[in-house]
């Protein structure tokens, strides 16, 4: 088979099918969340319960006083990875690090992982999917 007199007999296809596998590796690229997984609600409150997980809540303080999970605590993204030692004491505890949307969570997990803990998750949707799921807030 003749492959060049085959693209030039069919350049719209092929310019159609090239742009889909961008449009295709984009997406993925985008979606991609640097190996750190993202947990459902339902996924994350297992996580917590069986795992007995560290929670870390990226969103301001002000934020976290209108409502946070529970056993969630209340600290800036850039303090978490700078003095992660200090949050976390051994890099094998699994920890779940939410925000807002995820979009913060996600760049603060992958950075946790590229120092060595190796058990760290997102919560997919952040805080809103928590809210929209209808899950307990505590506002202590």
């Amino acid at each position: 088979m003749n492959l060049i007199p085959f693209l030039q007999n069919n350049l719209p296809l092929c310019g159609i099918i090239a742009a889909l596998l961008i449009v295709i590796v984009i997406v993925e690229f985008m979606s991609h969340s640097g190996g750190v997984p993202k947990l459902s609600t339902i996924e994350a409150v297992r996580f917590m319960n069986n795992k007995k997980s560290l929670v870390f809540d990226l969103r301001t303080p002000d934020a976290f006083a209108m409502g946070h999970i529970k056993q969630s605590k209340q600290v800036k993204a850039a303090d978490l990875i700078k003095n992660a030692k200090t949050w976390i004491k051994k890099q094998d505890l699994p920890v779940l690090v939410l925000d807002e949307n995820e979009h913060g969570a996600v760049t603060t997990a992958m950075s946790l992982t590229k120092s060595g803990y190796s058990d760290v998750a997102v919560l997919a949707g952040g805080l809103s999917a928590w809210r929209k799921e209808n899950l307990p807030l505590s506002h202590q």
